[in-house]
């Protein structure tokens, strides 16, 4: 089954808007790219006040690394080799206000945002 393949059109203009240059170019998938990063997370509770737990599908069992930073970037915290499919965050030493989570197995990546109150 073919799939119609969208054209993407960017415009860019210089500094002072006088030039505008058109790029027309198509967007194809490519069959050995890994198009599905979802882990299907969810932060319950979040926001939260002592701890939080972070829940994502596992179907393979594999291991995972995941990182905490904050809004400056900052890895605060990482947990190595979880294994299962939830993980445990206790607030201990971290203020209030907004972080950040990645989660990876080593083949896709992905992020979300925590809020503690």
């Amino acid at each position: 089954m073919l799939m119609a393949i969208p054209k993407v059109s960017v415009i860019v203009l210089n500094a002072c808007g006088s030039d505008t240059f058109n790029y027309q170019f198509s967007v194809s998938p490519s069959s050995s790219t890994n198009l599905s990063s979802d882990f299907g997370i969810s932060v319950r509770p979040n926001p939260f006040r002592d701890k939080t737990v972070l829940y994502f599908d596992n179907p393979n069992n594999d291991i995972f690394n995941i990182q905490l930073s904050d809004i400056k970037g900052r890895v605060l915290r990482t947990y190595q080799n979880v294994k299962g499919n939830e993980l445990t965050i206790e607030r201990k030493d971290l203020a209030a206000g907004s972080y950040f989570y990645s989660i990876s197995n080593g083949k896709t990546m992905q992020s979300g945002k925590l809020q503690i109150e």
